[in-house]
């Protein structure tokens, strides 16, 4: 019993300190140049380093979890990082970059052409790192969307064509759901 109380206790001890920690550029430019390497084991290591920084709160590394995840094509991880990192950055000039990314991102930048027009796939999806599957993508949501690019343009962001664009699609997404509804 003496042992488990000790080893709990140790282990709280190292959680508390490791979150704590300062976290060097060094350290945070290591890591992600980890994520550039051919190697996957090389690439998985950078990855955990940059998520134990993010969970203790660094941006940088919220944000190049963020970038990275968005380059892979997983969509999904990219909007958890994107959304952390507006909730917790100062930088106003980046949370601007990240409402513009999760803008992309809930409109379906990536896999829009092959969406019905209530969003849903048609058929297979495909990108440059292969098939775009459901744990890869966010459900396309336009006023979703809308609402990032307007939190961007409230930044300082010029996105007035990416809100016409968003816009018009709901328009258009609207008037095919009363065309169906008339038949």
């Amino acid at each position: 019993m003496m042992k488990k109380l000790i080893l709990v206790i140790a282990l709280f001890v190292s959680c508390v300190t490791t979150n704590s920690q300062t976290v060097t550029t060094e350290q945070i430019n290591r890591a992600f140049n980890m994520t550039l390497s051919s190697d996957a084991r090389t690439v998985q290591e950078g990855i955990n380093l940059l998520l134990r920084y993010a969970k203790g709160g660094e941006t940088t590394c919220m944000w190049n979890l963020a970038r990275f995840f968005y380059e892979k094509g997983e969509y999904k991880d990219a909007a958890y990082w994107y959304k952390i990192f507006y909730e917790t950055s100062n930088d106003l000039q980046f949370k601007g970059f990240a409402c513009i990314e999760l803008g992309k991102i809930y409109s379906g930048d990536a896999y829009l052409q092959y969406c019905d027009e209530y969003g849903v796939l048609t058929g297979e999806v495909r990108d440059a790192h292969g098939t775009i599957t459901a744990n890869r993508m966010i459900e396309v949501n336009l006023e979703e969307a809308l609402m990032w690019y307007n939190r961007a343009q409230t930044l300082g962001r010029d996105v007035g064509s990416e809100i016409a664009h968003v816009e018009d699609e709901i328009k258009k997404g609207e008037k095919k759901k009363l065309e169906k509804l008339k038949i």
